[in-house]
Parts: structure tokens; sequence; C-alpha cells
């Protein structure tokens, strides 16, 4: 049903907004500024949080609504089952229906806190006029071709509309939309992008279909914020009014804006800062300005009511989970009084207020107080077993291998001090100077954290019998473990060993990020131990992101590796014994990392098919190493090579500028893995300038895409016992060697098309995979964990 246009009349609209007491200065500045335009509204703050005394002290700018008044049902759950952000969220449909009760003839119009009202809002109101359901505002009204961040992808996971504002008009239509809302928020408001959550915004993309009379407002002076910004021509009037596209602008919406670190101008994406956004820039002052004499400086400070238990315990996100899985509204052990739960019913890991990371150690691997410390390793080892022996004394201080870490395993001397992360800080575990793969992406974060100024303290792990002979940071490297994060660039397999060798007395106190590689789409059930030992997961690709999501609740972010290659100086062919009058293909592999994952035996295929034998036109390059531990493997490599003298296997260590130059000679690079979590050597040829042709499978998609690469289609196919570590109901790509083939004749036939790929190649990867770019995100998320710690300890 749909409701007239109503000739010659002005629907009255009233003006909300939702915050806890720490964005109170928001509120205030908001409202200041609707009160400024639009000075006959009735305005109303929602308070998401528990009330309090002070909040009684009367506004002319608004009227302060406690959240136990609205229509939600089972408040006290629906606030323990989400985080704050959820919370405030969740509960805007049942906040626009309170007011739509108490104004049946009024629009009701929500803006998020952290907008600044610059004009009145002519064209929302002439939608209402005209008989509107609902206003939205898209994200986005043109594409996003930049490769910034956030991208369209990015976007789309969020939501096509953004609920930073909302207007519902006195439509028939309006108690059904809000309850339809409402009744799918009061579960359905977790920020969960793997299942399809993003707390409100997504059930809005179903409204326009949903729903009759939606407006979706497109005018380019209405929420103006970092998501648009690339499309609003911005410009400023003679009278001083800021314009978008000519147009006045209504309201810009200063959504992640950072009030300590005002030069990032919003910390949800990297397109600008403070110094580029043109003629916002005065506005942006202004507005923090204004926040300043909003109080912004106490009120930020305000404990969140909810965020605790009855006893003060903190609320972590894991609690929150398990509350949903176990205590919430028709749960098996529901409670009535979810506030009141204890540490205890949350599980040993929370236990004496211990971190998960910390409570899983003394779990598995028992307190000083109850013995001698074992290595998780150790304790889940079968008694006896000579592999628990030799663990036994690799972790053991003074036991027959010597200690297994030059790093703090005798303790700290003085107490880890969180405060605020400026400059941010962080420990670094991890193979400090070993040669192979896990070990160079250690040295890879660390080298963007340093150069993006992170305070960072390196600690060396051994390598187990591996070669360790990188010395690019052992100048760098200490013997001490001060800052309150720290990441362990080790695999979830060695998570525990490493862990253990470090002691629970660096442990307590440290916030553990794990950053981890994996090559399959499910996370191996036997390295859950390692899940419980550290607070986050930071992977190297979105594929490995999926997979460890699919086995943990805790946070997993993208961290990707960095690709910077500086040749010191001009490499030849003749260095390699390569040809000089042929196109060189090339392949590099580690015997350690599974024959049957790397694939060159399909590649050795392909490379026959494509091209026959008497075709002197190519070579083919498999470089290898740690062949010497794989002689069998060798030997069938060596058996499917047969005896075409076009095709070179040469194994053997390189020194890491080596192996850059290698790959700078070559003509193109070739994989055809069945998977990779990301794919180093793929993207350090495409850096390079080379045409590369891989798999269409796996981490290597999040930097290669047709226009960069040639991707090589696949079927998917099971995991057999032997291929790969934890095989069971895993599956990986076979690919299609006649379409590799194909793409390698063509790249031999068309060098103009390969060279244009090359540098396409090149463009991309130096952007996408820049390790300025790595840093930031580094930087961004050890200041994220920085700051959740600071609210969850009330600071």
């Amino acid at each position: 049903e749909s409701r007239p246009a109503r000739r010659g009349s002005r629907v009255q609209a009233v003006f909300l907004t939702i915050v806890s007491r720490n964005y109170l200065a928001f509120a205030r500045t908001l409202m200041a500024s609707v009160r400024e335009h639009h000075p006959d509204s009735v305005r109303y703050v929602i308070l998401a949080d528990r009330p309090a005394e002070a909040d009684a002290v009367p506004t002319d700018l608004f009227r302060l609504v406690p959240a136990d008044r609205l229509p939600v049902p089972h408040l006290e759950h629906f606030a323990f089952r989400y985080s704050i952000l959820e919370f405030n969220t969740g509960l805007k449909p049942y906040a626009l229906a309170w007011a739509a009760t108490r104004h049946p003839d009024s629009a009701v119009i929500y803006l998020d806190p952290d907008i600044l009202v610059l004009g009145p809002l002519e064209r929302v109101a002439e939608q209402l006029d005209g008989g509107a359901l609902a206003v939205l505002t898209p994200h986005l009204t043109a594409p996003l071709d930049d490769r910034g961040h956030p991208d369209e992808r990015e976007i789309l996971r969020a939501g096509s509309f953004n609920l930073g504002f909302i207007a519902v008009g006195p439509h028939p239509q309006r108690p059904a939309l809000l309850r339809w809302w409402g009744r799918r928020l009061e579960y359905g408001a977790r920020v969960d992008l793997d299942a399809g959550y993003f707390t409100d915004q997504r059930w809005i993309d179903l409204v326009p279909g949903l729903f009759p009379d939606i407006s979706v407002l497109r005018a380019p002076g209405y929420n103006v914020a970092y998501w648009n910004l690339p499309h609003r021509d911005l410009d400023v009037d003679g009278k001083g009014r800021l314009l978008a596209c000519g147009q006045p602008v209504a309201f810009v919406h200063f959504s992640g804006i950072d009030t300590q670190r005002p030069e990032r101008f919003s910390r949800h994406q990297d397109r600008f800062t403070a110094d580029t956004i043109g003629a916002l820039k005065p506005t942006y002052r202004r507005y923090l300005g204004l926040l300043r004499d909003a109080d912004d400086a106490e009120t930020r400070r305000a404990p969140y009511g909810f965020g605790r238990l009855r006893d003060g315990t903190p609320i972590t996100d894991a609690m929150r989970a398990e509350f949903r899985d176990h205590y919430d509204i028709g749960a098996p052990s529901e409670r009535r009084d979810p506030f009141g739960l204890r540490t205890a019913d949350f599980g040993r890991w929370h236990l004496a207020g211990l971190t998960p990371r910390t409570a899983a150690w003394r779990l598995y691997a028992g307190s000083r107080e109850r013995g001698p410390l074992r290595s998780v390793e150790e304790r889940l080892l079968p008694k006896g077993s000579a592999r628990r022996e030799r663990v036994k004394a690799i972790v053991r201080p003074g036991g027959a291998a010597g200690p297994a870490v030059a790093g703090p395993a005798a303790g700290r001397t003085r107490p880890i001090a969180w405060g605020e992360p400026l400059p941010p800080r962080a420990n670094l575990v991890g193979y400090l100077t070993g040669e192979f793969g896990v070990a160079e992406a250690g040295r890879l974060i660390a080298e963007s954290a340093l150069g993006s100024g992170v305070d960072l303290a390196l600690v060396r792990v051994e390598a187990g019998g591996k070669r360790e002979d990188d010395l690019r940071l052992a100048s760098l490297i200490g013997t001490s473990a001060p800052h309150p994060v720290t990441l362990v660039c080790v695999n979830a397999d060695q998570a525990p060993r490493v862990l253990g060798t470090l002691g629970a007395d660096i442990m307590d106190g440290h916030y553990t990020v794990g950053y981890w590689h994996w090559e399959l789409a499910r996370f191996p059930p036997a390295w859950s131990p390692a899940l419980d030992l550290v607070d986050e997961v930071w992977t190297a690709s979105e594929f490995v992101a999926l997979a460890v999501r699919g086995a943990t609740r805790k946070p997993v972010r993208v961290v990707p590796l960095p690709v910077d290659i500086r040749l010191s100086r001009p490499y030849t062919r003749a260095e390699f014994g390569l040809p000089e009058d042929r196109f060189v293909f090339l392949f590099t592999l580690d015997f350690h990392s599974y024959l049957a994952r790397k694939n060159p035996e399909g590649l050795v295929a392909a490379f026959s098919a494509a091209f026959p034998p008497g075709d002197d036109r190519v070579a083919l390059v498999i470089k290898t190493t740690n062949g010497h531990d794989r002689p069998a493997e060798v030997a069938r490599l060596r058996d499917a090579i047969g005896g075409d003298p076009r095709i070179a296997l040469r194994d053997g260590y390189l020194g890491r500028e080596d192996v850059f130059g290698l790959e700078s000679v070559a003509d193109a690079y070739v994989s055809l893995h069945r998977s990779e979590g990301f794919g180093l050597g793929l993207a350090e040829s495409m850096f390079l300038g080379k045409p590369v042709i891989a798999t269409a499978y796996s981490g290597n998609l999040a930097f290669m895409d047709p226009g960069n690469s040639c991707l090589v289609g696949y079927r998917l196919v099971d995991v057999r016992d032997g291929e790969y570590p934890c095989p069971e109901g895993q599956v990986w790509a076979d690919p299609d060697l006649e379409h590799a083939a194909a793409l390698m004749r063509r790249l031999v036939d068309e060098p103009d098309l390969a060279a244009a790929l090359g540098r396409c190649a090149a463009a991309d990867i130096s952007e996408r995979l820049s390790p300025a770019r790595t840093g930031a995100r580094i930087v961004r998320a050890l200041r994220e964990i920085h700051g959740a710690h600071e609210r969850a300890a009330g600071r």
C-alpha cells in the first residue's frame, strides 16, 4: 500500500541518534547542527548504555532516552550478545519505532552521531512529502577503480546503503517495515561478513524489494563521506557554503574519525588524509573544534555500562560468543540474568582474569606452582614417545638440545605497560634468520612494520635443523619482549612448540597474534589447540583468512606480504647457465612444500604439450631447494621430465637476491599449483615485470586477476592421503593443462601481449603489495588492538 503525496503539506520531522556514553560529545555536536538548520524539530538521543544519575541533567539540545525505554525484547540479553558497535546499530529499528509511536504523523530521521548537518534536509523532505516510506542513501553512485581501500567488494560486503542515515515517513507500511527490521536484528546484528552479517546494514539491501515507496536519494550533497568522496567535486561558494558537484551539502558523515589522530581523516580507509580532502578541509577542522568544545576528551573515557559482568569482569568477544551459544534466550543453559554470570561460567580460560591465550598456556602447560614448566606440545604428546623426549630437550632450559629461542626465556624485568600506542609498538617472534618461506614472510612483515614507524622488538626462534644464514635483520634481534602485543610469525602447527619455548612469564600480559600460513580451504581441526594460544590471527590472503575464520570466532585480519625488490646490479642469463636465444619459463619450489601441491609434474606435462620436441624456441627452468631431503620425489620429477633437454631441474640454495636475479632474467613465471596460501614467487616475478601464468585458485588471487596475469582454469578434486597434511575432507584445484599449454604458447607467439601483461603486473604489485601499504595495515591493526584494550580497561 502506498501513501499518496500530500499536496501543500510538509511532513514534520523528528531527529534521533544512538550513542553510548563515550560518544555523547558527538551527539551534542550533531544535535546542535540539527537545531541550527531545523530549529523547530524534536530531537532525541538514545543512550545505548546503562543510565546514570548524571544523565538526568536537562539540555535544550535533545532529550536523552535510555535504551530500556525502547521496545527491545529481552534488553539485557540483547546487550550481552552484542559488542558495543553491534548494540548501538542493532537498536536502530526499535528507536525508530519508539519515536514513530510517539509521533505518528511525523517523519523520523535517524543520523549517526558522527554527522554534521550543514543545511536543511530539503531533498529528504521532498521525498517524504511525496509519500516515501523510507529514504536511503547509497554508499556508491559511481565505480571505484583506483584500487584504494575500501574497494567495491568491501562495500558490497558492508551493504549497498549507508545506514548512518535513514528517514521513515508516516506511511501505512512504516510499522511493518520497522517490525520486520527489528526481528532480523534481534539476533542478526552481528559483524560477521563471511556469514553475510554487517550490523543493521545488510538487511536493508532487501528493503527496496520487500516494501513499496522506497526512495534512493542520490543527491551529491547528502551523506558526503570517505566512501563517496572520490565522486564528489567539492567547492565553496561565495557565501562560504560547501558544495558537492555544484549543490549545497546538507550533511557530512565523518565516519571513522579519530580525534586522537586527526591527520588520518578516517581509520576505515586509505584514500585520503586530512591534507588531501580538498574543500572539505575547513569543515573538517571546524568539526574537530566542535567536538573539543563538546568535551570529547572527557566523554570518550566514559566506561561502557554493558561492558562488564556484575562482578566487574570485562566481557570479551569470546565471552559474548559463548553466551550466544550457551546462555542466551533459547540456548541450552539459558540464563535470566546474563550479567550475573561469573567468569567461571565461561570456561577455564577466563579464570582469574587471564586472557584466552595465557589461560590456554596454563591449561595445557601448567603453572610454575604446579611443577616444572612444560611446553604445550609436550603435554599433548604421548608419554614416553620419542618425539615427546625431543620436545622436552628442545624447550627446557639446559636441555640436551639447548635453548630453542634467542630471547626472553627467563621472563621480564619490568611489567608490560599498555597506554597510548604512540608510536605503535609490538614484539615479533619468528625464524628471523631462516632460509625458507615462513622465515622470509616473518622478515617481510618485520621490515614493513619497521619502515612504518613501529617500535618493534625482534626475538629469534631457531628453525630446527633448517638453514639459518639470512642475516638481514641480525643486528636488530634482541633478547627481550617489552611491548604488550606479540606477533608470532610461525605457523599454527608450530605455535604450541614456539610459545612453549618462550615460557609463561613473558606470555602473561601479552596480547598474542599468530601470523599463519596455510594452503587449503579448511583449517585443520588437529591444529585447534593453536587457536587457544593466540588472541587473534593475521594471514597473508583472504583465502587463508576464510579457512581460519571457519574454525574460530577470534579476530582474523588479512595483512598481505609486501613485495619490494631492489637489485644491487643487473643479472645475466649466463650467470645461471640459461640460453640467451630462448623464451625461458621459470618455476621455483621447495620440496618441503609438498610436491603434490606445487604440481611441477603438471607443469612439465603442459610445457611438453605446448611445445613438442624439436621446438627449440623455449626452455623451462624448475629451480628447487631441499631435494636432498626428498630423493624419491626428485627422481619422480626427473622421470616426468624424461630426456627433454629444454627442461632444466636445478636443486640447491641461492641467496635471496640471487633468487630475484634469476626471476629477473626469465621471460615468464608459471605455477600450476593445486593451492597456495599466497604465492610469493608469483608476486615477485610480477613485481619484476614478468608475465605470469598460474592456477586461478587460492591465495594468489589476492593480487592476480585477468588484467595482470594469465589465469588457468581448474576443477576441484579431493586431497588424497599422503599428498598434504590433514587431508581429510579437503579439496584443491586440478588445473586444466590444455588451457595452461595454450597460454604458454600465446606468450611465446605474442611478445607484445607478454610485455603488456608484465607492465600491468609490475604496476599492480607495486601498488597493492607495497611495504608502505602492508605497514599501514600493521599500524592500523596495532592501534585498534591498543584501543580495544584501553576501552576494555575503562580508560
